[in-house]
């Protein structure tokens, strides 16, 4: 019986590979939206310029200004007070102040200027708390301060060796004697220490407040811890 002959293998065919498409470009530039460019006293609103309704109002496709008490709209559309009278911080008109060292407060209401009391129609400097010096009514200053005028500037500050307390008087420096100390001891009872130094100071120290206690004595305090035991 004859040999069959072999079947041949097939060659293996490579599917060619997927082509793809090129991405697309975009050459356009995102535009972007730009608010309306508005006239004087108009807003945006929506897109559109409007007449701010808080604080003015249209007439005639212009936007003016609501004027105050006594003021008055004028040619410029500003709102300008009558003579005799100026505008206080609300925006209203009031009479001005003719009383010498008075000004206008923000409510329209005359009033004297700082330091100044008003007596009989008048703004005057109280001579026994204050000094009138040129247009100004200076505080005195108290005891053991200074009053330094620089220009414009008025300034106080406690004279050497004293400084404020928390009530703005001015107190002795709680500082210590520059001395040596002799002798010290600590009063257990009131938790304090005496420090006694050789020019015959004694200082009472608290958790650093310190103040002099001339009658103290460490022998009474040696005495008071003892007993105490």
């Amino acid at each position: 019986m004859p040999t069959p002959l072999a079947t041949p293998t097939p060659t293996p065919t490579i599917a060619p590979a997927p082509t793809r498409s090129p991405v697309p470009t975009s050459t356009s530039v995102p535009t972007q939206s730009h608010e309306p460019e508005c006239r004087e006293n108009f807003i945006v609103e929506n897109g559109e310029c409007i007449c701010d309704r808080k604080n003015f109002i249209s007439r005639g496709g212009n936007c003016y200004p609501i004027c105050g008490t006594e003021a008055a709209l004028s040619d410029s559309s500003l709102c300008v007070c009558p003579d005799g009278y100026e505008k206080n911080d609300f925006g209203n008109c009031s009479k001005r102040c003719t009383m010498k060292h008075a000004h206008l407060s923000k409510f329209g209401k005359c009033e004297c200027d700082e330091n100044f009391i008003e007596k009989n129609g008048r703004c005057i400097c109280d001579e026994k708390e204050s000094d009138l010096i040129g247009d100004k009514c200076l505080l005195k200053p108290g005891k053991h301060e200074e009053r330094i005028i620089n220009g414009d500037d008025v300034d106080y500050r406690c004279e050497s060796g004293y400084e404020y307390d928390k009530n703005r008087f001015c107190k002795k420096e709680k500082t210590m004697p520059k001395s040596r100390p002799i002798e010290q001891c600590y009063d257990k009872n009131k938790g304090f220490w005496l420090i006694i130094y050789d020019n015959g100071t004694r200082v009472c120290n608290n958790n650093g407040n310190i103040k002099e206690c001339p009658k103290k004595s460490c022998s009474k305090i040696n005495k008071q811890n003892e007993n105490k035991l």
